[in-house]
């Protein structure tokens, strides 16, 4: 607007100068300002607590300080200790892959599973491997299912398990000559494919027909895929094959009753015909006083055509017989403190594996 009339005209203002930041701090609302405030602030907070936690978490308070083994039998804890690298400090938080990764590879576990427990605490479940035959090569080998030798010494171990082999020698092809028997056992495990396939027969032996697995002494590869067991004592020997079905072997248990209750025992049983079973049977020694009476005892009680000898009912023309109770014990659940000696073993029932697995 002009100046008024008779009047000077006024100079011209100048405008003020305000620094940028100033500028904008003064054109916004306070409590816009404040939201600016807290929004910077709170990723700050979140670094800084953060660092706190990872700071506890490699602190001493979660530190492994414990160390609970369980499923051992023959594996010894401080030895599992010491393979899987948990003898050095480590957090509850480190990767469990590796320990994992090096108990797998020693020939007593079959599976192991790592959990945690906070604060301070390793619990290690251990699936070993357990010895169900010996492999006879010059010594006594004990095997596992997988036919997996294991570093055990039998001396030490009361295991009552059959014996497993093979001759020496396979016949050749010309000449009557004989030629060597190929290694059965290479890298810690049976190669051979009859080796193998015999071990699989005694195992299937053995949860079909317990009370005849019970009975064998040895299993004996005869070449050809035959098999002769020999029976503990002087029970006489039982010829089959590697194929021959575990239906079959289990009339064995009905022929060695039949026998037992004519008072015979037999010189063989050969069930390796696929429509025949020969049995040659032998006379028992005539038996003394003692044994006459337990004999008669065996034959006294009969009513209604059943007869009761022992635990073998036969009623009807069928023999009958229950089932043996399996063999159980008790699980080790071993606790070793890292780096510390010696370690005690406590024991308890082991609980089955949860679904996870670490």
């Amino acid at each position: 607007m002009g100046a008024r009339r008779g009047q000077a005209a006024a100079p011209p203002r100048r405008a003020r100068k305000v620094a940028p930041n100033r500028r904008l701090s003064a054109n916004l609302p306070r409590r816009r300002r404040a939201r600016i405030w807290l929004a910077a602030s709170v990723p700050l907070g979140a670094a800084l607590v953060f660092a706190g936690l990872w700071g506890t978490f490699e602190g001493d308070l979660f530190l492994v300080r414990e160390i609970t083994f369980r499923g051992l039998v023959h594996a010894h804890p401080q030895v599992l200790v010491a393979e899987s690298g948990l003898a050095r400090p480590r957090s509850l938080f480190d990767d469990l892959s590796t320990p994992r990764a090096a108990l797998l590879r020693d020939p007593l576990v079959r599976d192991v599973r790592l959990r945690r427990r906070f604060p301070s605490r390793l619990i290690v479940e251990v699936d070993e491997r357990r010895p169900v035959a010996y492999w006879s090569d010059e010594v006594l080998l004990p095997v596992d299912a997988e036919g997996r030798v294991l570093p055990l010494h039998p001396a030490h171990y009361g295991w009552d398990l059959p014996i497993l082999m093979a001759p020496a020698h396979a016949d050749g092809a010309a000449g009557g000559a004989e030629r060597a028997r190929p290694s059965v056992v290479e890298g810690g495990r049976l190669v051979d494919g009859s080796a193998r396939a015999l071990l699989r027969l005694v195992i299937g032996i053995r949860d079909r027909v317990p009370e005849i697995a019970r009975r064998v002494s040895v299993a004996e590869l005869t070449g050809g895929g035959r098999v002769v067991f020999h029976l503990m004592g002087d029970e006489g020997e039982v010829r089959l094959r590697l194929e021959t079905p575990l239906e079959k072997v289990a009339l064995l248990s009905d022929i060695i009753r039949d026998l037992e209750l004519k008072r015979k025992g037999f010189e063989s049983v050969d069930l390796s015909f696929s429509d025949q079973i020969v049995v040659r049977p032998v006379d028992l020694p005539s038996t003394g006083a003692g044994e006459a009476e337990a004999a008669e005892t065996a034959d006294a009680a009969v009513a209604g055509g059943a007869a009761v000898a022992g635990d073998a009912a036969v009623a009807g023309g069928a023999i009958a017989r229950p089932d043996g109770g399996a063999a159980g014990g008790d699980t080790e659940a071993s606790t070793v403190p890292p780096g510390t000696a010696p370690w005690r073993a406590t024991s308890t029932s082991l609980p089955a594996f949860p679904d996870e697995e670490t």
